[in-house]
């Protein structure tokens, strides 16, 4: 099994990326418009775009896994958000600016991207093509994920001198998501009404958020908030 995905590893990285199939006319149309909005007439990008694809603009060392086992490690790696996938680089092209490849999307497979941790869930309720989450903590009783979403903003080109002017922008957030033990994700709200999705022990958990500041953009927080509520 493991050669033969190495194998498939060579052959992604070996090949340039041709670009994924765009999910559903709405995001094949904002594809559309921003690239015809950033593409100049040589075919590059250009540098008006406000904001990134990416989650990380350079390809950072990582590892791969299947099934918790590790496949390759050192391997350059990206997460582009918009298209939602895993990007790979072969380190001897570090310089060169394309020919890179996508990681297959498959449960068992994996990532680890400089602290991040990425896994893609097919089942995933929001998108029935399933999506990339980041994990922050895995439990017996729950888990906690982030989901990454980026929404283009296309250009305002004002009409009067009183109009704002607005250059192609991708505008970046996130939203949580918990798993409990039925494999249902459910977006966890921000602050003290978290506890509601925490079942059987939502009055501890309630009084755990209560009693302590915990920042909901801070995954150190989140990862104790998620050990708390596997312990009871």
């Amino acid at each position: 099994m493991k050669k033969i995905f190495l194998l498939l590893f060579a052959i992604l990285l070996a090949t340039p990326m041709l670009g994924q199939r765009v999910r559903g006319s709405v995001l094949f149309n904002l594809k559309r418009m921003m690239d015809e909005q950033v593409i100049d007439y040589n075919g590059n990008e250009e540098e008006i775009l406000v904001g990134s694809r990416y989650l990380n603009d350079d390809f950072l060392a990582g590892t791969i896994f299947y099934k918790d086992s590790i496949v390759e490690d050192n391997v350059l790696l990206r997460y582009n958000i918009f298209d939602d996938q895993i990007e790979m680089k072969d380190p001897r092209l570090v310089k060169e600016k394309g020919f890179y490849g996508a990681l297959v999307k498959q449960r068992d497979v994996y990532v680890e991207i400089a602290t991040k941790k990425y896994k893609f869930f097919p089942t995933f309720n929001i998108d029935s093509y399933g999506s990339y989450l980041e994990e922050i903590e895995a439990g017996d009783k729950f888990s906690l994920y982030r989901k990454y979403s980026i929404r283009f903003l296309p250009r305002i080109i004002p009409k009067t001198d009183y109009d704002e002017r607005r250059e192609p922008t991708l505008e970046l957030s996130s939203k949580l998501y918990l798993r409990g033990e039925s494999g249902v994700f459910e977006e966890m709200p921000e602050g003290r009404r978290a506890y509601k999705l925490f079942e059987k022990n939502s009055d501890k958990v309630k009084k755990y958020l209560k009693s302590n500041d915990v920042d909901f953009d801070q995954n150190s927080d989140l990862q104790k908030l998620i050990r708390f509520a596997n312990s009871i």
